[in-house]
This record gives C-alpha cells, sequence and structure tokens, in this order.
C-alpha cells in the first residue's frame, strides 16, 4: 500500500527563524513559504515553509491561531514532529479499504490539505497516539491566497 514517505510535518513557533536555519546550514530554499490554502484563503491556519527533499515534502508549520490543531499542539508540546504520512496510489479507495477492516481506523474521510494533497489522519487512539496520514498528489498551491500573509 504504501509507495514512500510522502511528506513530515512540523510544528514551530517562527517559519521565518526555520527558514533561515534550513538556508544557512543546509543551503536549502523553501519550495513554497506562506499561508496555507485549505478552505477560505484569507483566513489560512497556518504559516508554512515547504521543501522538496529528494521527493519527500517536509512541511514546517506556524499556527496563525491558537485553535486550530496546529497551534494547540504547539501551546501543548512545542516544537516538534506533529506527523509522517505516506504516499498512496487511490487515496479514496484506500480509505474504503482501511474502513471495511476497522470502521474506526480513520478520523476523517480523505480531504484535500492546506498544501493542496490528498490526506487521510488514522484515528490517533489506533496509532498508539501517533499522528499518521497517507497522501496522495503533490504540493497544488493553485488557490488565490492573500500576498500579505506570504513570508517575508
Amino acid at each position: 500500500m504504501f509507495k514512500r514517505v510522502h511528506h513530515v510535518g512540523y510544528a514551530v513557533r517562527d517559519v521565518n527563524e526555520i527558514v533561515s536555519f534550513m538556508e544557512r546550514y543546509f543551503g536549502l530554499k523553501p519550495t513554497y513559504c506562506g499561508p496555507d490554502i485549505r478552505g477560505d484563503s484569507s483566513n489560512p491556519h497556518t504559516l508554512g515553509a515547504l521543501y522538496d527533499v529528494g521527493g519527500v515534502i517536509l512541511e514546517f508549520e506556524q499556527p496563525l491561531h491558537a485553535d486550530t490543531l496546529v497551534g494547540q499542539e504547539l501551546k501543548q508540546n512545542g516544537p516538534h514532529l506533529l506527523h509522517v504520512a505516506f504516499a498512496v496510489d487511490g487515496i479514496d479507495e484506500a480509505a474504503k479499504r482501511l474502513n471495511s477492516i476497522d470502521s474506526a481506523l480513520l478520523s476523517h474521510p480523505p480531504r484535500t490539505g492546506g498544501w493542496g494533497y490528498k490526506t487521510l489522519n488514522f484515528d490517533r487512539s489506533k496509532t498508539g497516539n501517533l499522528w499518521l496520514q497517507i497522501a496522495e498528489g503533490k504540493v497544488d498551491l493553485t488557490a488565490t491566497v492573500d500576498p500579505s500573509l506570504s513570508h517575508k
């Protein structure tokens, strides 16, 4: 089922800080740096810096609101690894197959995340409290975002 690691997500307090760190020490520039595009692009949940490292996306997310999932995670645990997502082909079919094995395994149906690819979270009570995902697709940032929110 898993093809490879799709992306790895981190919660950070300051995206600018991680962008500076990645460039200074590793010579890496983000593929994208700015607001997420989930839902209403005029009210993004996070600022993110995305890096493509050997085909694996590193997501560094800074919450813009304390009541978001990333905001709550950051408040409770400080900066940390949020989740690992594994790439699959046919995420909708994978969801049906997994639901047929255990209807409580998945926390929601597949949905398009803030960076344009489809994701599916496993219920953390089933994974030893690890935040695991499956994902399908590539970063797609074609939605219109407010340029005033972009990384400076």
